[in-house]
């Protein structure tokens, strides 16, 4: 059984796909696999998986599901249920990662833990010059400092209104694509420093790069179904977790992921956001920790008196 499972969503992006798996495949960390969860991209990208499975280092694992809409949960709950160790690591498919990455997140991978990394938003220039070759030789972390002051966005997430994420967003964009070896404690001590709720609230609530472990994943039942069409479904996850009691701690510093560019999609806002928003509320106010239709179906269960079935 590998150490930790890399569960990496995506939809039809087949050529940043390409360059998120480069970076992977040159960890310092080797006890690991990769699981492609597609969100119902086009035969291209199933494709690439394939020819890459021949040489790829690790193993290599490929989920597809329907394409029925924006289905960002389900495809996390389906890597979850295709991955084959009790840590897992969620990674988009549009972000590179340095060499440590996943080092530095099974280094405070603890049973009752979940991990929040950083999330840097790289340019289009940038993104669009970054090839295999740099992240398999010198890295991404040399090729971000090559360019450092012109390969950041500089609006890190304008869709924020008030201070507090914008203050965090800043920082995040500002410092976190500053890698730091070490020490941990550093990074730990953030978490330690604030309530969860607060944590939560200000500090690096970041969906595209965390980890959990299993036992966390089964308790609160994955991720919520509710969001199919929507975004959000990672902030509602995470307040199910602190109402569970997990501890949320902070790898922004040691497992940052270089966001590569594309035109924003936004589905946080309008009606759409305000649904959104009323499930995490809700969640929250209530303190659930389970949710109905997530990594198994708990309403199938009720309704014939058998144990709960992984949705499919």
């Amino acid at each position: 059984m590998p150490r930790a499972s890399v569960v990496v969503a995506t939809y039809n992006q087949p050529a940043y796909l390409r360059l998120v798996l480069a970076a992977l495949s040159v960890q310092t960390a080797r006890d690991f696999e990769v699981i492609v969860s597609d969100d119902g991209s086009r035969p291209e990208t199933g494709e690439l998986v394939a020819s890459l499975r021949k040489t790829y280092p690790y193993p290599l694992e490929y989920h597809w599901q329907a394409d029925t809409g924006y289905r960002l949960a389900e495809a996390r709950n389906a890597g979850i249920r295709v991955a084959d160790s009790d840590w897992l690591i969620f990674l988009d498919g549009d972000m590179v990662v340095h060499r440590r990455f996943v080092e530095a997140h099974l280094r405070l991978a603890r049973e009752n833990r979940l991990l929040l990394g950083g999330r840097v938003k790289l340019t289009r220039a940038f993104s669009e010059t970054l090839t295999v070759e740099d992240l398999t030789g010198k890295g991404i972390t040399s090729a971000y400092y090559r360019s450092y002051f012109t390969c950041r966005e500089k609006h890190y997430v304008p869709v924020y209104e008030k201070f507090h994420h914008r203050l965090s967003s800043m920082w995040i964009q500002r410092l976190g694509g500053t890698y730091m070896r070490g020490p941990i404690w550093l990074s730990d001590a953030l978490a330690r420093a604030v309530s969860p709720s607060t944590y939560l609230k200000v500090c690096l609530k970041m969906g595209a790069n965390f980890s959990t472990s299993r036992k966390v994943l089964e308790r609160v039942n994955g991720f919520d179904r509710r969001f199919d069409g929507l975004s959000g479904e990672d902030g509602e996850f995470f307040w199910r977790c602190c109402n569970a009691g997990v501890q949320p701690r902070s790898v922004a510093l040691t497992a940052i992921g270089y966001h590569l560019w594309h035109d924003e999609q936004w589905q946080r806002v309008g009606p759409e956001r305000e649904t959104s928003l009323r499930i995490e509320r809700e969640t929250r106010d209530t303190r659930s920790v389970r949710c109905v239709h997530g990594l198994v179906d708990e309403r199938l269960a009720t309704a014939t008196g058998r144990e709960p079935v992984a949705t499919p």
